[in-house]
């Protein structure tokens, strides 16, 4: 994992449960030095991914994505509001707009 610290400590985002960038388990389960921050308020998220992936998601559409599940399986990012995969419109929505 590419990842800022500060102090030792790594800020994750925290969406759904799950830290965006994929690091596995609950933020209890995490290793010593890894804390979150919710997606509403990811001013002090360090962890390169995390930041990456909510950035990459906040410019893919005109949804604000404030809501991002990943299918810890595929990797696929679902946003809840607007229904966007991985930053994409299923093809239905995509027709309609």
């Amino acid at each position: 994992m590419d990842e800022q610290t500060v102090s030792g400590v790594t800020v994750h985002i925290l969406s759904l449960g799950g830290a965006l960038c994929g690091l596995p388990g609950v933020p209890g389960d995490w290793p010593k030095g890894h804390v979150w921050v919710s997606y509403l308020d990811t001013i002090g998220a360090t962890c390169k991914p995390c930041v990456e992936k909510w950035q990459a998601a906040l410019a893919s559409s005109d949804c604000s994505h404030r809501e991002i599940s990943i299918d810890r399986a595929t990797g696929d990012e679902t946003c809840a509001d607007c229904g966007a995969v991985n930053g994409k419109l299923p093809a239905a929505e995509e027709k309609i707009k």
